[in-house]
């Protein structure tokens, strides 16, 4: 099966993008909105064909390509100072390869991976944020009818955090898992781990990532 898109946006900057108040953080830099931004515009298309290979195991492939004028970008300067600016022409495009394969009923196995190539096509240099490649997974397994246990993880690549990539933030993977049993129809009781081995990573700059957490919920419906 084929699948396929293209589409025109337009994007007014946000009013935090424009008035996010000064905040310095001393010798770590700081941040602050710029009120200076104008509205970004993309043309975008994407093409990919879904496939059940087997009864068991269906796959897709997708590729995107995002042409950006004026794309809003909140970015860091090599003195750590973070605010939003227009980036004149930019590319983001990129390869998405998705399966699931269930080899019997009561599981279900799952693998994502994402090639992304994001570029500041004005001075050649790599959009910070954003990782050359994830991959994502998760095994979702049903003990019983009534006890299921769900388990994922994800590594993410390095990242470039300053317009001049030259300071990354390391690559990472965290797995988070959760066992859910339910007693009826109205009432579900779960279990969650996040961050199962307790790995010190970050998302952004300087702000680490909790440790290991556990959390307990019920669910109840009327």
């Amino acid at each position: 099966k084929f699948h396929g898109l293209w589409a025109k946006s337009f994007r007014a900057p946000t009013f935090n993008d424009l008035y996010w108040p000064r905040e310095d953080w001393g010798i770590w830099g700081g941040v602050e909105g710029n009120s200076s931004l104008q509205p970004e515009t993309a043309k975008s298309y994407e093409a990919g064909i879904t496939a059940a290979l087997t009864d068991k195991l269906e796959t897709d492939i997708t590729y995107f390509n995002n042409k950006f004028k004026g794309l809003i970008a909140w970015q860091s300067d090599s003195s750590f100072w973070y605010r939003p600016s227009n980036v004149s022409t930019a590319l983001i495009q990129g390869i998405e390869f998705n399966s699931d394969y269930l080899p019997f009923k009561k599981l279900k196995l799952n693998f994502n991976y994402t090639y992304l190539k994001a570029e500041d096509t004005t001075i050649n240099n790599w959009l910070t944020y954003r990782p050359r490649n994830t991959y994502k997974g998760y095994v979702d397994y049903s003990l019983t009818d009534k006890l299921s246990l769900f388990i994922d993880g994800r590594y993410v690549s390095k990242r470039f955090i300053t317009i001049a990539n030259d300071t990354i933030l390391k690559g990472y993977f965290v797995s988070n898992g959760n066992i859910k049993y339910k007693l009826n129809d109205s009432t579900e009781f779960a279990f969650a781990v996040n961050n199962i081995f307790d790995k010190d990573y970050q998302e952004e700059y300087n702000y680490p990532m909790p440790g290991t957490s556990c959390l307990v919920s019920a669910k109840l419906t009327f």
